[in-house]
């Protein structure tokens, strides 16, 4: 499983009947995830100040378009990235972040 991170309104302007992530792709060409064990580090880095988090879990297995795993470079660490829409088929469940 993957990991997408995002707030209520970004589901808002994001879900289609069949996919997500439509406002999203118009401003960079991929999607952003993580592995379960960067979900901190990425909650720290981009969403320390967010009142409500929410957790997208997707099971790579079944996305219909191309998934990288690409380098930051800031963190120099590796992430999962999402070239395309995700198809609902592979969002297993969206639920709220707790800590």
């Amino acid at each position: 499983m993957i990991y997408h991170l995002l707030t209520p309104d970004k589901l808002k302007e994001n879900d289609g009947p069949t996919h997500y992530g439509y406002a999203l792709l118009q401003k960079e060409p991929f999607l952003h995830c993580c592995t379960k064990e960067q979900i901190p580090y990425i909650i720290e880095r981009f969403y320390a100040d967010a009142e409500e988090l929410m957790v997208m879990e997707i099971d790579e297995e079944i996305l219909d378009v191309e998934l990288k795993n690409e380098v930051d470079p800031v963190s120099k660490e590796s992430f999962p990235h999402i070239y395309g829409l995700i198809n609902k088929t592979a969002i297993q469940r969206i639920s709220p972040w707790t800590n």
